[in-house]
């Protein structure tokens, strides 16, 4: 591994830390489920077992907290009856807003400690960081 790889790396960890979402009994885990399902619509266990990379059993179990949380849902999937898909509750969506909005809040303040020329480099780098992000989520 290059030395600016192992850099990034640590960087990305200590911010992801920094950023975590707190509340209540939700883990990172759960946030990023429920993100998912915000993005891509309802989505079987297994769909979103894959996205997340955890298996079909610990997806149960997440979504079973979130169910009883009336975070999320589970439908019959309109495109094939014998399917049960999980959708984001209005209350689900509203959490995912919050948790965004949070997290903004939180990288202006960290923003707001670095020099112009930092913030512009970090500026120039945000779409190459989409990019690489959406390289390392699993299509759908």
């Amino acid at each position: 591994m290059s030395d600016d790889a192992a850099r990034l790396a640590t960087a990305f960890g200590l911010l992801a830390r920094q950023l975590r979402p707190v509340r209540g009994e939700l883990s990172l885990g759960h946030f990023s489920t429920l993100a998912s399902l915000e993005r891509h619509g309802p989505q079987r266990i297994g769909d979103l077992a894959r996205v997340e990379r955890t298996s079909a059993p610990v997806m149960t179990r997440i979504v079973n907290v979130l169910e009883r949380r009336e975070l999320v849902a589970r439908a019959v999937s309109e495109q094939d009856r014998r399917v049960v898909e999980v959708t984001i509750t209005a209350a689900g969506l509203r959490l995912v807003e919050e948790v965004r909005a949070e997290r903004a809040d939180a990288v202006t303040l960290l923003l707001a400690g670095l020099t112009d020329s930092e913030r512009e480099a970090l500026a120039g780098a945000v779409e190459a960081l989409e990019a690489l992000a959406a390289r390392a989520t699993p299509d759908l």
